[in-house]
């Protein structure tokens, strides 16, 4: 309901079926350059060629796929290396509010936000998260929690992967990290729902 209309919106105005956005191909490319920071400025700038946002997404998506045609081993490689970025702090989004992009400055406020409400809460969930999802293997809805888990894990794996795409994981980790921290099933379950 949320998406669908993005998508009616983008495939009106260019003139053909867009599912969601037109970064898709952004990222995708990052992703078979290895990873976000050190082809981020040739990326943006061959982007910016292009007449359009589905230009742009068309023209990113097709570098994506030659790189891993031309080293699809050397592609496979990295893609461990991508799922280790949800563990890393990303400082990029201050440091687009500075001078200096991929210069390394970042603020220490920002900083240590990010460490203590972002990143500690995040490793602290998924131990925990993990540890509900197996003490309570008969619950509803445990299939599709690990389908959505793993999907996200895929597709951070496919792309490049920094501490955004951590946040579908959350509600899900929350709820999961509550019942293995009170060992409650209830927890899992709406109002109403008999065991």
């Amino acid at each position: 309901l949320v998406i669908l209309p993005w998508t009616g919106y983008n495939s009106l105005r260019y003139h053909r079926l867009i599912l969601e956005d037109t970064t898709g191909g952004y990222n995708f490319w990052l992703g078979t350059a290895g990873g976000q920071f050190p082809h981020i400025r040739d990326v943006h700038q061959a982007l910016l060629e292009q007449p359009d946002p589905a230009a742009r997404q068309s023209y990113a998506y097709g570098q994506g796929w030659d790189a891993i045609s031309a080293d699809p081993l050397g592609y496979m490689r990295t893609r461990g290396t991508e799922l280790g970025q949800l563990l890393r702090i990303n400082y990029g989004a201050d440091e687009r509010l500075v001078d200096g992009f991929v210069l390394g400055q970042v603020s220490i406020p920002h900083l240590l936000a990010v460490f203590l409400l972002e990143d500690s809460l995040y490793l602290l969930l998924v131990p925990l998260g993990l540890a509900g999802l197996l003490l309570h293997r008969g619950e509803h809805g445990r299939g599709l929690t690990l389908l959505w888990i793993g999907y996200n894990l895929a597709v951070a794996m496919a792309f490049f992967a920094i501490n955004r795409f951590r946040l579908p994981l959350m509600p899900f980790l929350i709820v999961y990290a509550a019942a293995a921290i009170t060992r409650d099933e209830a927890i899992l379950r709406p109002s109403g729902v008999p065991p």
